[in-house]
């Protein structure tokens, strides 16, 4: 069997030896190099650019302004369309004259050279006029529209009335009331790999090589932004060095491929700088949560009402579908006996747009739910786990057409992830470990999802052929950006097929012209969505060969090839604990994370040490997400970080002592009893962190990231 073994990765080799090629590697003299002009003004509209000092600079081939492109707006999320019609918000052109956040884009530079083309924005002038910048939901409310459809800049609202949050929490007269208000910081993704494309014309079809997450909307997306026909438009990924959703959305590729277009077709390399990567990309939504629940003393939940604020930012990206997915957690998990009522709103600000970043809003959602939960076991005098225990819906069903969780085993995960944890020597012995230290523990549960259906389709094919040395070759769209989707996706194949693994392979670099379709990587889809289309095919091309061999024939000389074109109309949730010990220094505010245990339910692992892998990366993360990033701005909303020395995220040196626990499980809807694991792991550490506060020092902190000045206040003011 190769399911559920640790096999290496099928790109370890070349990654290791500098052989697998990344889109900057094609980069060459011969090419072109595009280089975007942003706004130096918050909130506004350009009046006039003159170039002709720029345009003059030997080197110089092309300069497009936001009064030169198209005036056709366009969607940028990487959503899959509804019966067959777009569902996202069109509010991005190439380039945009009415600036909405620092550092829009107003123009664009090709030159022969990347020095050149940088010495060139430098030479551009621009006038313009200023409005006053907004960035909080009540700022927001009150200012004038950034986009007219929207007057009042709310871009999407969801409200869910389930019986009367007043008379619920009247109606018996012993009840406890516990309010709270959390919230969190936009930040970034930071891959390693700095966006990029390269696009030229081949013929008459359009080349777009480049840093994504989704060839095949992405291709959907340029053709809306650029009038072409589908038949003249290709996509290329080569190896990718990370995305976590930043790649879930079309970024420059468009404008990119705009700018080789308008020079007749000549390869133009665009490239973001460090900076541009943080602050023009796509960031995670700033959420700002309002919880108001009733309780009895035992800690049964008779009712709660909920208001979410979520900050999309200057565009609408992926928009209200972020809060939109981080919903169901709010209410669901923690399901209230008498009355629910939840109001989400989404809405436009002068900062940089927010879209997918691994999570999508149940990181933010969960955050805010779990510290709330740890709040009312603290004032309630409960255990924390008991308190979940006795909260955790029995059912589980999560999704609004009332599919049932068929396999649930996050009480194995409290179970497990607590003694390995000790959690009840650590709660008692926390507290003064010396003069100015102290220490706590804290944990918290999340639900996640494999994949998008019913809200949005799911479909996934894939080709497998034989080639004539026998060797089976996977053709899949399937984007592979360091979680390892290529190495399951072969060990999924040699499961079916009874072949040797290394008898299978898959080529790194996916093509929108050889590749079938498939909806990218996003939802932590992949191993569950395009797993049930490798099974399909796999299954297919097995019974020719047994029917070949049942008869006593050779295989084919050309070999034999099987597709599967499926949609997969089912889900799986999976489920995931964290347990935090961390210690706090009392004159300086400084919290050090000392241990962590992640236990998941995660149905069978495919592959145990990626699996591993993919938990300890969602820790680090989850820690930078608690302590240290915030992509700050100043009171004018200009961006006051500029590369990864003043952005702060954990490092090897920063991370604690972790154990990862999977709990034994089977998932009867899934290809192979697999879920999703890959946004799951990053869910729960913040909130379990910031609860380990509570434990050490008493004090509710519910704003992240706890950053030293900000603990130290609280301290402070205690």
């Amino acid at each position: 069997m190769t399911v559920n073994t640790s096999l290496p990765k099928v790109d370890a080799h070349a990654k290791a030896y500098g052989k697998a090629q990344y889109i900057a590697d094609y980069y060459n003299e011969t090419m072109l190099c595009a280089k975007v002009l942003h706004s130096t003004v918050t909130n506004g509209l350009v009046k006039s650019i003159d170039t002709k000092k720029a345009l003059a600079l030997e080197g110089v081939v092309l300069i497009r302004t936001c009064f030169d492109v198209p005036q056709k707006p366009f969607i940028t999320a990487g959503h899959p369309l509804i019966d067959g019609k777009e569902h996202d918000i069109a509010d991005r052109l190439l380039l945009n004259r009415r600036v909405r956040y620092y550092g829009d884009d107003i123009a664009a530079v090709v030159a022969i050279d990347e020095k050149t083309a940088i010495k060139a924005l430098s030479l551009i002038d621009v006038e313009y006029e200023q409005y006053q910048p907004f960035f909080t939901y009540e700022q927001a409310i009150s200012s004038p529209a950034l986009h007219k459809q929207f007057a009042d800049n709310i871009l999407g609202k969801t409200q869910i009335n389930i019986g009367d949050f007043a008379k619920a929490a009247a109606a018996e007269k012993d009840l406890i009331i516990i309010e709270g208000s959390y919230s969190t910081q936009p930040v970034q993704a930071c891959p390693i790999e700095r966006a990029a494309s390269l696009c030229y014309l081949d013929g008459e079809v359009l080349v777009v090589e480049t840093t994504t997450q989704i060839p095949h909307i992405l291709k959907r997306l340029i053709k809306k932004a650029l009038g072409l026909p589908n038949q003249q438009i290709r996509v290329i990924k080569p190896h990718l060095g990370g995305s976590f959703g930043m790649g879930q959305d079309a970024l420059y590729q468009p404008l990119n491929a705009y700018l080789s277009l308008e020079l007749g077709g000549k390869p133009v390399f665009l490239e973001l700088s460090r900076q541009e990567s943080l602050w023009n990309t796509r960031t995670r939504h700033a959420m700002d949560f309002f919880i108001t629940s009733a309780c009895r003393a035992d800690g049964s939940l008779v009712a709660r009402k909920i208001i979410v604020h979520c900050n999309n930012g200057a565009y609408a990206s992926q928009g209200h579908g972020v809060i939109g997915n981080g919903t169901d957690c709010l209410y669901k998990l923690y399901p209230a006996e008498k009355a629910t009522e939840l109001l989400t709103e989404t809405y436009y600000s002068t900062l940089p747009t927010a879209g997918s970043m691994r999570g999508y809003g149940i990181c933010q959602a969960a955050y805010a739910l779990e510290a709330h939960t740890d709040s009312i076991a603290h004032r309630l005098g409960i255990d924390p786990i008991a308190l979940r225990k006795k909260q955790l819906s029995k059912q589980m069903i999560v999704e609004a057409d009332g599919q049932p969780v068929k396999s649930n085993e996050l009480i194995q995960c409290l179970n497990k992830g607590s003694a390995a944890f000790a959690w009840q020597k650590r709660r008692k012995s926390a507290g003064l470990v010396s003069g100015h230290k102290v220490r706590g523990s804290g944990m918290a549960v999340c639900y996640f999802h494999s994949g998008v259906y019913p809200v949005l389709p799911e479909m996934s094919a894939v080709k497998l052929h034989i080639n004539t040395d026998g060797r089976v070759q996977i053709f899949s769209s399937v984007v592979d950006f360091g979680q390892g989707a290529d190495t399951v996706l072969v060990q999924m194949a040699s499961e079916t097929l009874g072949i040797a693994e290394e008898k299978i392979s898959i080529i790194a670099r996916r093509d929108t012209d050889n590749n079938p379709y498939d909806n990218g990587a996003y939802a932590s889809r992949q191993s569950f969505c395009t797993g049930w289309a490798i099974r399909t095919a796999a299954e297919q091309l097995r019974q020719k060969l047994d029917g070949l061999l049942a008869a006593g024939l050779p295989i084919p000389a050309g070999g034999l090839t099987e597709e599967a074109d499926i949609n997969i109309n089912k889900n799986a949730f999976s489920f995931g604990t964290s347990f935090a010990e961390i210690e706090v220094d009392l004159q300086t505010g400084v919290i050090e994370v000392l241990k962590i245990v992640n236990a998941h339910d995660c149905g069978v692992v495919i592959n145990p040490q990626m699996a591993e892998g993919q938990v300890e990366g969602g820790i680090a993360m989850g820690i930078g997400f608690a302590l240290s990033e915030h992509l700050k701005h100043d009171e004018q909303g200009r961006p006051q970080v500029f590369g990864l020395d003043n952005y702060l995220i954990p490092t090897a040196l920063d991370l604690p002592d972790q154990e990862v626990i999977f709990a034994d499980s089977f998932e009867p809807d899934a290809p192979y009893g697999n879920k999703s694991l890959g946004e799951p792991p990053l869910v729960t550490p913040a909130p379990a962190i910031r609860n380990a506060l509570i434990n050490a020092l008493g004090i509710e902190i519910n704003d992240l990231p706890l950053t030293p000045d900000r603990v130290l206040a609280a301290i402070k003011a205690r």
